[in-house]
């Protein structure tokens, strides 16, 4: 595991995002659009539509390398009737419908008004860096509309402007 950190301590002095010599800060994000949850279905008797929205979204994870934390903020619009954000393990390249690694929101959290923030330390900070390192981290917007997902993305190492 301390290999995976170390990778993302050198991408953070590659990558530095931020003017604080202090606190090395490394942040990756993800685009959230609609996404084809038709993707890798094989069986015909599967009925599943392709996602159709105008709903957008961006997800920023800050990681924390001195505290050994990283917070994920959730920003959206056009989203109606969210039921649940997750993180998700993508299994191969164009699925993001994997499995949950954690909640990020849900409905007895209150509602949801566009924007959530949370910030996870070890030992979940850990687990979370190690699926992000390798490209396996997905955010989704669940809504009462699009159980499967109405918006989704894989959080990708960039620069980001949050």
């Amino acid at each position: 595991m301390c290999g995976i950190i170390e990778g993302i301590s050198l991408q953070a002095a590659a990558w530095q995002a931020t003017s604080e010599a202090h606190a090395p800060i490394v942040r990756w994000a993800a685009d959230l659009k609609a996404h084809d949850h038709t993707a890798g279905i094989e069986s015909q008797s599967v009925a599943v539509s392709p996602t159709e929205t105008r709903s957008t979204g961006k997800a920023t994870v800050s990681f924390d390398l001195e505290r050994h934390s990283l917070t994920i903020k959730v920003e959206t619009a056009g989203l109606k009737d969210v039921t649940g954000i997750e993180l998700r393990v993508a299994r191969s390249d164009d699925d993001y419908d994997g499995p949950s690694l954690s909640s990020l929101y849900e409905p007895k959290n209150g509602p949801f008004h566009g924007s959530i923030s949370k910030t996870f330390g070890d030992p979940a900070y850990q687990e979370i860096a190690k699926v992000i390192a390798n490209g396996q981290a997905v955010i989704s917007i669940v809504t009462k509309a699009h159980p499967q997902g109405e918006i989704s993305g894989l959080i990708t190492m960039r620069k980001s402007s949050m």
